[in-house]
């Protein structure tokens, strides 16, 4: 079954038993390998790293890709940016302003795997763990804030809440999008002005639906006790295992190994 980006899947994992802290470590460590891809060959060893997680993990491929397939115009475009105006000695094709050249369709390769795979790693983060472990996490990850007058748990409650709220939205913008057309909506329709008309009837009861949906959970909040100002125990206390040390060395090490190829 396939779900939404942003949905936790329930599953028992050895990737949804890690601690959410060292996850999330975890998290930007890849990221930052990521971004420090460069040849064919280190490319081949994130896949292969990113698949074996996607394996282990128990949430399947079409999961781990959720939100991924939804932005393959945004990743065009991306790509095409690159190629036509990425500045180079030699051009294979010129136009006006346009360049197309060898050198600019490798960089918009390279920005677009670079993307998607950082979303894939994203994706993953929050499909295996909980809602309250990945407040828990952010509130351990930005703790030392706490000492400069950082309200920490009220912004680790913000962007939790935030993240548990996307696959919310997606749906609620697919179910819009879907009584709009019923409505006579033209977003499907190959003319520009038509699907900028159409924006205006999804866009404004999207904005009301978020706007209510944020004024209920704030009264829920308060009526179950939650106060800004009242002084709070921290989330979670970490429990950290051996497992959870070796997953990190054995991220570090993937880092290494993407700096040196």
């Amino acid at each position: 079954m396939n779900t939404f980006i942003g949905s936790y899947i329930e599953k028992k994992s050895l990737v949804h038993k890690l601690d959410a802290f060292i996850k999330l470590i975890c998290v930007f460590i890849l990221i930052t390998a990521i971004i420090m891809c460069q040849s064919i060959y280190s490319y081949i060893v994130c896949i292969l790293f990113l698949t074996i997680i996607i394996h282990i993990s128990h949430i399947g491929f079409f999961n781990a890709m959720s939100g991924v397939k939804h932005m393959w115009l945004f990743f065009v475009m991306i790509f095409l940016m690159n190629c036509f105006f990425f500045e180079s000695s030699y051009s294979l094709w010129n136009w006006g302003i346009f360049h197309l050249s060898y050198e600019g369709m490798i960089q918009g390769l390279n920005v677009v795997l670079r993307v998607v795979f950082s979303m894939i790693v994203g994706n993953l983060f929050v499909s295996t763990t909980s809602p309250l472990d990945i407040v828990g996490a952010i509130e351990s990850f930005i703790f030392a804030l706490r000492y400069i007058g950082v309200p920490i748990q009220d912004v680790a409650i913000i962007l939790g809440v935030s993240i548990q709220f996307i696959p919310m939205f997606i749906e609620e913008t697919d179910m819009i999008k879907k009584a709009q057309i019923a409505r006579g909506a033209r977003f499907e329709s190959k003319k520009l002005l038509d699907k900028a008309k159409g924006i205006i009837p999804l866009v404004i009861p999207v904005f009301l639906s978020a706007f209510k949906k944020a004024d209920e959970l704030s009264i829920a909040m308060e009526a179950r006790g939650y106060h800004r100002t009242r002084k709070k125990e921290r989330f979670h206390h970490r429990h950290i295992q051996m497992i959870d040390i070796s997953i990190l060395i054995i991220v570090i090490v993937f880092c290494i190994i993407e700096m040196i190829i």
